[in-house]
C-alpha cells in the first residue's frame, strides 16, 4: 500500500495512547483491508471518533451500516476496496455525513 500511495497517504506504525488519539483526530477515514481480523476493534475506536470505515465483509464489517457510518467490501475483491475508498475520498460532503 505505500509503494502503491506513495506520498498521498501516511503510514504511522503502531501507535498507542495520546499518539493514536492525535492520529484518529487528525484522520478523515479509516480503510481496514484485513480479511482475517474477527472483531475490528479499530473500527470501533475509528468510528467513536467520527470517522467512516472502509472495510471488508467479516467481523468489521458487524460494526458498519453501509452507507451510514462507512462502505463494505466483499472479501478478495481489492479493486472495490480501493473504489470504496477513492469514493469518499472523492466526496467530502458523503465523508463528513457519516
Amino acid at each position: 500500500m505505500e509503494r502503491d500511495l506513495g506520498d498521498t497517504a501516511t503510514f504511522a506504525g503502531f501507535l498507542h495512547g495520546e499518539a493514536f488519539a492525535r492520529m484518529l483526530a487528525s484522520c478523515d477515514l479509516l480503510l481496514f483491508p484485513s480479511e482475517t481480523d474477527t472483531l475490528g476493534r479499530a473500527v470501533i475506536e475509528a468510528q467513536a471518533c467520527g470517522l467512516p470505515a472502509v472495510v471488508k465483509a467479516g467481523g468489521p464489517a458487524e460494526c458498519v451500516v453501509p452507507g451510514e457510518s462507512g462502505l463494505v467490501v466483499e472479501l478478495g475483491a481489492p479493486a472495490a476496496f480501493w473504489a470504496a475508498v477513492e469514493r469518499l475520498v472523492d466526496d467530502p460532503d458523503r465523508r463528513r455525513a457519516m
